[in-house]
């Protein structure tokens, strides 16, 4: 069975898609537009065939707009989901979040954050030029984030990046970690 790569309007009529015998939707787009593309799937009866889709789509705005039809939709992100943690450091950082912006960290808010700490220390370290900057970061192997351990090789290029990736599935309208 085939797989459809889409960003846009192909699905709205997915017949295309039974006809090929496609077996998964990859969805390259963002969110309200991957909810109608999969509520059109549904609708046409094709329940069956896997949706899939990056980090775009880890979004609230698809578990709202896709509701039931959007069971069972996986994505591939390179990002952490705090929000079941508890753990104080996780839940001070969604308490501050979420009092600064008025909305939950969203998809790599978390990377973020630890990305500006590892700045922060750097430049702590080297002084506050872009020259100490470089000091500051020169000879970093590591850094133990929010989001998990970061590891670092000698031209400062993440180690195992796809140790970073988590599969997240729609389940009863919010996202599960079910996997890397």
């Amino acid at each position: 069975r085939g797989v459809a790569f889409t960003a846009g309007p192909a699905v709205k009529d997915p017949t295309f898609l039974e006809e090929a015998g496609c077996g998964a939707v990859a969805w390259l787009g963002g969110p309200e537009a991957a909810a109608a593309a999969r509520r059109a799937l549904v609708a046409a009866g094709l329940r069956e065939v896997a949706f899939v889709g990056g980090s775009p789509v880890k979004d609230p705005a698809f578990l709202e707009e896709a509701a039931e039809a959007g069971e069972g939709t996986v994505v591939a992100c390179g990002c952490a989901d705090l929000s079941l943690s508890t753990a104080p450091s996780a839940r001070r950082f969604i308490h501050d979040y979420a009092e600064a912006f008025g909305a939950a960290p969203g998809v790599h808010a978390i990377e973020a954050y630890d990305a500006g700490s590892l700045l922060t220390r750097a430049l702590a370290a080297g002084g506050l030029t872009r020259a100490g900057a470089a000091r500051g970061l020169a000879g970093v192997r590591g850094l133990e984030g929010l989001a998990g351990p970061y590891r670092f090789g000698p031209a400062g290029e993440l180690v195992d990046p796809l140790a970073h990736v988590v599969l997240y599935r729609d389940d009863g309208g919010r996202w599960v970690a079910v996997g890397r």
